[in-house]
């Protein structure tokens, strides 16, 4: 049931970054990158600290959660840095 959550949040996230883009809307596309990177930073306190959970799965999945947190909140960064740059989606 987690896991089918978590897949589903980040669903959400990622079809909220593809209207965005598709909208080129920085503002949006910026935030919907920030929340994965706060979303992925709660999965991977919360697996620190979950001692019910194995070492070996802490160590596994709380990695991949840090690593997601760290790629999107160099994307918000990336986006707000060229804020003023026309979006080109490669189309």
């Amino acid at each position: 049931m987690l896991a089918r959550s978590l897949g589903i949040r980040d669903l959400a996230l990622g079809a909220a970054g593809v209207l965005a883009l598709r909208e080129r809307d920085r503002e949006w596309l910026r935030r919907s990158f920030a929340a994965q990177a706060v979303a992925d930073a709660v999965d991977f306190v919360m697996l620190a600290a979950g001692r019910d959970v194995p070492l070996a799965s802490r160590l596994v999945w709380g990695t991949l959660a840090a690593d997601s947190a760290a790629v999107a909140a160099a994307y918000a960064r990336q986006v707000l840095r060229f804020g003023g740059a026309p979006l080109d989606t490669g189309s």
